[in-house]
């Protein structure tokens, strides 16, 4: 008897002791990747460097937002460029915002 609750009291501790391991290998796989978009080096204004702040953020969104997944995800990796664009946008400055701004719109009025 004391052989049979010896063997389980092994088995239950290995059990506890594996469970942190468990817990964090999945925590690893839920933290968010943290991403830097450089933009101190553009002037914002100058349509080809908003279109260079355009391609940076286009790589970052791949990067973030591509899981492989089948074409059935795609709404889901749409909602993540969104998400990964606007987040992007928000933490400019006032004025890189507004410089980012005139050089859009000078962008989109030469391409017309």
């Amino acid at each position: 008897m004391s052989n049979i609750v010896r063997v389980t009291s092994a088995i239950a501790s290995l059990c506890l002791a594996a469970l942190p391991v468990v817990a964090l290998a999945t925590s690893v796989h839920a933290a968010p990747a943290a991403v830097t978009v450089k933009v101190g080096d553009l002037n914002l204004a100058r349509p080809d460097q908003a279109a260079e702040l355009q391609l940076r953020i286009k790589k970052v969104t791949k990067a973030l937002c591509s899981g492989g997944g089948p074409a059935a995800d795609l709404g889901a990796r749409l909602t993540c460029e969104r998400a990964v664009k606007e987040e992007v946008i928000a933490k400019l400055s006032d004025n890189q915002r507004q410089d980012l701004r005139i050089g859009t719109a000078a962008m989109l009025a030469s391409a017309k």
